[in-house]
Parts: C-alpha cells; structure tokens; sequence
C-alpha cells in the first residue's frame, strides 16, 4: 500500500490572478509504502521538484518546511513522476494524505 502526500505551489499573486487552465503544481512528491493497510512502513520515496508555471512560491508555499529544496532541485515534474510511479512498481493500493492530493496529482499528469 502506497500512503502519497503532495506538496503543490500556486500562482504568487492569489486566486484572483490565477489562470484557470493551469493546475496546482506539484513542487514534492512525499510517499510511505506500508507492509499491508495499517501495517509498519518498509519503505520510502520523497522527490523535490522544481517549480516551472509558477517559477516563484506563494506566500502558503513558502511556508512549508522544505519549499527552498524544490527551488534548487533539478527534477522536473515528468522525470518525478515517472520515477515515483517505477517505486510504486505493482504496488496499486494507494490512499492519500490530504482530500485534494488525487486531483491535483491527476491535473500535473494530464499537463505535462
């Protein structure tokens, strides 16, 4: 079982200035494998990413712990993402830390 947290920046200057066709973009995939639900953690996955819409942080995003490291990092969102789908491997249970994580992970895929 697959447990996912995403970190995801926004445009800087607020909702209102936002382009609706552009997603949250992912800056850190977080991600625990569990030996079975509920089980202990046998494993780990953590990706910074470096911002590419929205090339500064908003003010919510630079107030997570490691927002800087995305900033510095080389990964861009398709090479993350592919490599945490090769750790995920067969693994096809997953949950999701925050209620929005799904969405925002399936409108980064569908962009880039």
């Amino acid at each position: 079982m697959i447990v996912l947290d995403l970190e995801w920046n926004q445009c800087p200057g607020g909702k209102e200035k936002e382009n609706k066709k552009l997603p949250f973009e992912i800056i850190q995939f977080g991600a625990v494998r569990l030996a079975r639900p509920g089980g202990p953690v046998v494993d780990a996955f953590n990706a910074h990413i470096r911002p590419s819409i929205y090339r500064k942080l908003s003010p919510v995003a630079k107030k997570l712990p490691e927002s800087a490291q995305a900033l510095t990092s080389e990964l861009d969102f398709p090479t993350a993402y592919q490599a945490f789908l090769d750790w995920c491997g067969e693994d096809t249970l997953w949950a999701e830390w925050g209620a929005q994580d799904h969405g925002v992970l399936a409108a980064n895929a569908a962009y880039w």
